[in-house]
């Protein structure tokens, strides 16, 4: 009996490790892929987190990060605050009062430059949500910038919002922790910013995305292509007006880097809403990157569309493996026209969900409605035929009649040098 039990254990104890394994192979498979494509300008889109999600855990909270990498989300942004011994924690705020509570259960008005990370660690508990006054408190410590890179490995990108003046500072606790690859750095106010942390922060550097704000002097346009210029790899453009999402902002990008939407408010994103229709207005527009208090269905959203990217492209290739010969000519010319938009939607990888699933339709119509070959068609087709070569020939007679004249007519090609001489004279 005691024996069977060793054996039944030792079985358990393999298994397990044989699908821990087999997770963690592929979780660093999934990262992989994300780096790659991320350094892809012309790669999917992808989904990032603002904050975490909230709904679920506290915001700039390493559950929160957890909780998001293990739902598949591509980004997960966090924002960086600088305590009084030079360590970084995650909060959005320069002081404690909106996302924490003293342990206590007193209010906790301190500034974040005034208190040790041990201080903080010790005293203060986070806030659910977004905090505030009327938010409860849980049992969740604030997190360090370590920890966080730490939860994000081989799961999940971190678009780290700083101080740029602390870039070097950040980029080199990021080098330090082997994360250079996944973890961006934003906050980039111009091209200058820019081009002085990718000249001096030596190799291997995070990617950097500046950021283009309302009240940024110049367009987007201008904006962004002088920050690629500068050696940024990503430009986050925020505005309550349309104009800066618009194409031309993108196409600027677009053998280049990445343009990131933060769409958690409407004043940030050109009066968007965060949902499925703001989503595929910004990635008709070329967004590569898109922030959302709702990363979960963003992500989901990002699934149906690759999936309806593939069947798509499964459609193209049976209709290419049709005879267009066998059919009449306007339901031949109807079906080519829908081929050519659907090869054209699929090859594009921000192409949005409703834009596939028309050219899908229209695709599947033109099929539908193909009409077989009549002898009115061959008629047709004989008789252009018959135009062309009339036309040919009428060419080739013109041509060889000019020529020949030429030929026989020695005093016009005399005239014509004699023409060419005095032209030269004059000039």
């Amino acid at each position: 009996m005691k024996k069977t039990k060793k054996i039944l254990i030792s079985v358990f104890t393999l298994v397990f490790c044989f699908v821990f394994l087999l997770s963690f192979v592929s979780a660093k498979d999934n990262q992989s892929e994300r780096i790659g494509n991320f350094n892809n300008p012309k790669g999917r889109v992808f989904s990032a987190a603002k904050r975490g999600d909230a709904r679920y855990f506290p915001e700039n909270s390493a559950e929160g990060i957890r909780f998001c990498a293990e739902k598949g989300i591509d980004i997960v942004q966090i924002d960086l605050q600088k305590t009084k011994d030079d360590k970084y924690i995650l909060m959005k705020d320069t002081n404690l009062e909106r996302m924490t509570l003293h342990r206590d259960g007193s209010s906790s008005k301190v500034n974040i430059k005034d208190e040790t990370l041990e201080n903080i660690k010790q005293n203060y508990l986070l806030k659910e949500g977004h905090g505030g006054p009327l938010a409860k408190p849980t049992k969740l410590q604030i997190a360090t910038f370590e920890e966080a890179i730490d939860i994000a490995k081989n799961r999940c990108m971190l678009l780290v919002d700083i101080d740029f003046n602390d870039a070097f500072a950040v980029n080199n606790i990021v080098k330090n922790k082997g994360a250079t690859d996944f973890v961006i750095l934003r906050g980039a106010k111009n091209a200058d910013e820019v081009s002085k942390f990718t000249k001096s922060a030596g190799l291997p550097a995070c990617p950097v995305s500046s950021v283009y704000t309302q009240s940024t002097k110049g367009s987007a346009k201008k904006f962004s292509d002088a920050s690629i210029t500068a050696g940024a790899n990503c430009v986050t453009v925020l505005s309550s007006k349309k104009s800066p999402f618009k194409q031309k902002t993108t196409d600027i990008l677009k053998d280049k880097g990445r343009a990131i939407v933060d769409m958690s408010s409407p004043e940030l994103c050109g009066g968007l809403e965060d949902n499925e229709k703001g989503w595929q207005e910004m990635m008709s527009a070329g967004f590569g990157i898109i922030e959302s208090d709702y990363p979960i269905e963003l992500a989901q959203y990002l699934e149906q569309t690759t999936a309806k990217r593939g069947s798509l492209l499964a459609l193209i290739n049976n209709v290419e493996g049709l005879n267009i010969n066998a059919y009449s000519n306007d339901s031949a010319k109807k079906l080519q026209n829908a081929l050519s938009e659907a090869k054209e939607k699929t090859q594009v990888l921000k192409t949005p969900l409703n834009e596939l699933k028309k050219a899908s339709y229209d695709l599947q119509e033109a099929v539908y409605h193909l009409e077989i070959r009549t002898e009115q068609d061959d008629k047709e087709n004989r008789n252009k035929i018959i135009t062309i070569v009339v036309f040919v020939i009428i060419a080739v007679v013109t041509l060889g009649g000019y020529f020949l004249f030429r030929k026989k007519n020695p005093k016009a090609q005399a005239s014509n040098k004699k023409k060419k001489t005095n032209n030269r004279q004059t000039k």
